[in-house]
């Protein structure tokens, strides 16, 4: 399972997130908030809880930090792809290691992932969609993690806490590169990285629309547009 949930009986709450969600600066402020501590996290690891469990706490609010699922993908993209130094092990899109994305370029990258969930082969974990796991019960709250900062503030106001979030593994983006998405990880600039807009056009957006369209759909009701999304005509926001 893709998703880390965090049990807080003294917040009564539940804390949900992904990898490539900001996990682990998520991992760093809970570790604070909940365990007092700096550095090291492990403590956190006695706190989750198996998302079968959901169901059976119901009076716990269930926290669902996301990613804007388009710019999950080109986040991936960028460090097991396109960064050779990082985590080679993971440059793979699938759980049994047989699609590999070494050569691959943004686009193939996404057909392929558009394959895998054709014929329901597993992704690996980094690639599984952020609302797997929530089958038995939708988040009570969903805030965004790719504005981090604001959504931690809101809890510690909540919550009457000042404990900070680190920026772990921040990715630099840098202008938009025209064609992007049609180049292999020898052509594609990896620090900083091109513009998140610069690996889809049309057809990719629809495609990665289509593969995660639950994760799309709640991030579009409960956060907003995607990126490459303003002014376009997609669900409203929230208001």
């Amino acid at each position: 399972m893709a998703h880390y949930f965090f049990r807080s009986d003294e917040h009564q709450a539940i804390f949900a997130t992904s990898p490539k969600c900001a996990t682990q600066s998520i991992r760093h402020w809970l570790n604070r908030l909940l365990l007092g501590r700096e550095g090291e996290t492990a403590g956190l690891d006695r706190l989750m809880v198996p998302h079968q469990q959901l169901r059976a706490l119901p009076d716990y609010r269930l926290i669902l930090f996301m990613r804007d699922p388009l710019r999950r993908l080109v986040s991936f993209y960028g460090m097991f792809v396109v960064r050779l130094d990082y985590a080679q092990h993971w440059r793979f899109a699938d759980v049994d290691r047989r699609f590999d994305l070494t050569e691959k370029s943004f686009r193939q990258f996404v057909h392929i992932l558009h394959h895998l969930k054709t014929h329901r082969f597993a992704r690996q974990h980094h690639l599984v969609p952020q609302l797997a796991g929530f089958e038995s019960r939708a988040p009570d709250l969903v805030l965004s993690t790719d504005a981090l900062a604001e959504s931690i503030g809101r809890l510690n106001a909540e919550f009457g806490t000042r404990a900070a979030v680190p920026h772990r593994h921040e990715q630099s983006y840098g202008p938009p590169l025209a064609d992007a998405m049609e180049w292999t990880r020898d052509r594609i600039p990896c620090d900083p990285l091109p513009a998140p807009a610069s690996f889809f056009d049309d057809e990719l957006r629809e495609t990665a629309c289509g593969i995660y369209a639950e994760d799309v759909a709640i991030h579009r009701r409960e956060i907003g547009p995607l990126l490459g999304e303003d002014g376009l005509a997609v669900a409203s926001p929230p208001t």
